[in-house]
């Protein structure tokens, strides 16, 4: 049997400027481009959202510390393969994943103990490596969602409803004594 739903992404975002991304759902789409225009229909209508990261979920490794055992980390040297991890997790009373410090691991398995040995009262953790994040961030330029300082649309001038009401009466005037 067949799959007819799409991949699920899981989405995170900056609250306001400066500050670390936090988990915020997740949405269904084809691809990741797909999956960020949908994240920012969903998630972008709030007040707070600056930025939207959307990362495949199959790639989000969930554990929460008993699923995790005694897992000791490997803190070994560091080898060829070794990749960046981001980092969320679930600590204390809050009912979010609040972004950590990322991690330099050889899987997402040793990325996960390492990230569970830095923070005593973490609960539940998530990793993903970084180059899965699909980002609306850009380095160079202002946000494409940011707020306009000029809402031309509002503003009736730019709209001549009454010029072009003249227009259509004259062309009916002359039509008729025509």
């Amino acid at each position: 049997m067949t799959s007819t739903q799409w991949p699920v992404y899981q989405v995170f975002e900056r609250p306001a400027p400066g500050r670390p991304m936090r988990a915020g759902g997740s949405v269904h789409a084809v691809d990741a481009e797909t999956a960020l225009q949908n994240a920012w229909a969903v998630y972008g209508r709030r007040p707070t959202a600056v930025c939207l990261w959307v990362v495949p979920r199959r790639l989000v490794l969930m554990k929460t510390r008993e699923e995790l055992g005694g897992l000791s980390p490997d803190l070994g040297t560091r080898a060829e393969s070794d990749q960046t991890f981001c980092v969320f997790r679930r600590s204390g009373s809050k009912l979010v994943y609040d972004e950590g410090p990322q991690v330099v691991a050889p899987s997402a398995e040793q990325a996960m103990v390492r990230a569970f040995n830095d923070v005593e009262d973490c609960f539940a953790c998530w990793v993903f490596p970084s180059t899965a994040v699909t980002s609306s961030e850009s380095q160079t330029a202002e946000c494409a969602f940011a707020p306009q300082p000029y809402k031309w649309f509002r503003d009736h001038k730019s709209f001549p409803i009454v010029a072009l009401l003249r227009e259509i009466r004259a062309d009916a005037a002359e039509s008729n004594h025509a």
